[in-house]
């Protein structure tokens, strides 16, 4: 008997747990020795560019290397653009003559398969298997996987609604800042996404200028103001959860922690520097140099009501000695807040 191989193309940006269960599903009710994923190289009719292949394979690769009747196959790098399935298909059937193929694929796209290219011959040399999709019935005449509809999707996580992926997937495509800025971007108002890009792209540049990952910079300042906008109750929350002793520091300071916490505990993301520069954003309380840089970037990122090019340009030549001033100034700055703040309420007062 041949060996009876699922194949499961996708653009897999990122793959996510609603892909994995299907290909279990798909195995056990199939009898397949095997599921081979198979990322696009590219997808013509995708109205985005699709994150770069060794990225998303990277991805697939963290995801499945617990399972061991799931592979990851990369033909598709080595065709022809623009591909077609039957195009895969015919180069796997060359180089696997004695494998049997299933080609599975989603109710949607069963609905839609008479306008692939030349259907016929892709049902020729393939058995189909279609898997539920919320708001399509499953056409007659394929096979049937037996599937609760996948509640999650690829674009979810790339817009921060859902974290519905493994861990190795969550935790890479952020330390590679795959989607950061538009998670960030779908938490906070354009002109707070503003000040966020232009802290990160100064905490991106002083970080090559003192040898740290720009990676990890670029993460850290991306994230630093991720949730500045919650409510303070969910605020609360995650500090009742995650910081206890440090509750009682002012509100205006509870997102810096939250972030880093978010990061940490959605993400898996358990770099000390980055989280610590996050934390430490508002206060400047961290040794770590890439903390002091993020602190003082987003101190004197050039959107800022004075003119920051003097303390820029000495953030460049002494990120130390720049530290030091930007705090003696929000010293000096919160000593004024105060000082108003106890002026004005004594004139209220009478």
């Amino acid at each position: 008997m041949n060996k009876r191989v699922v194949i499961f193309g996708g653009s897999f940006d990122p793959i996510h747990n609603g892909h994995i269960s299907v290909a279990l599903a798909a195995l056990r009710q199939l009898n397949a020795q095997a599921c081979w994923l198979i990322p696009a190289f590219e997808a013509p009719l995708k109205h985005r560019k699709l994150t770069d292949f060794a990225h998303r394979t990277a991805m697939i690769k963290g995801a499945i290397s617990k399972y061991e009747q799931l592979f990851l196959c990369e033909i598709e790098s080595t065709l022809p653009t623009p591909n077609y399935t039957i195009t895969t298909l015919l180069r796997l059937k060359q180089l696997h003559p004695d494998i049997e193929f299933v080609l599975l694929i989603g109710a949607d796209q069963a609905a839609d398969l008479q306008r692939w290219k030349q259907p016929e011959l892709i049902r020729q040399n393939a058995l189909i298997a279609v898997y539920p999709r919320s708001g399509y019935e499953v056409p007659e005449g394929f096979l049937t996987v037996d599937q609760p509809v996948i509640e999650v999707s690829s674009t979810d996580i790339r817009m921060g609604r859902s974290i519905d992926a493994t861990i190795p997937v969550l935790r890479y495509m952020m330390s590679k800042n795959l989607y950061t800025e538009q998670i960030v971007a779908s938490m906070i108002s354009e002109k707070r996404m503003q000040h966020v890009l232009r802290v990160t792209e100064l905490t991106r540049r002083l970080a090559l200028r003192y040898g740290i990952d720009a990676d990890k910079a670029v993460l850290a300042g991306l994230f630093h103001d991720a949730v500045k906008q919650w409510p303070k109750e969910r605020l609360l929350l995650w500090m009742r959860r995650f910081r206890p002793h440090q509750i009682d520091l002012h509100p205006q300071i509870w997102h810096s922690f939250v972030a880093a916490d978010v990061l940490k505990h959605n993400y898996h993301i358990h770099d000390t520097c980055v989280l610590q520069a996050i934390a430490h954003h508002v206060q400047g309380n961290s040794s770590c140099l890439l903390a002091k840089i993020l602190y003082v970037a987003d101190k004197i990122e050039p959107g800022r009501g004075y003119d920051t090019q003097p303390l820029i340009d000495l953030a460049f030549r002494d990120i130390h000695k720049a530290t030091r001033i930007v705090k003696s100034m929000q010293a000096e700055y919160l000593r004024k807040e105060r000082w108003n703040d106890i002026n004005g309420n004594h004139h209220q007062s009478h």
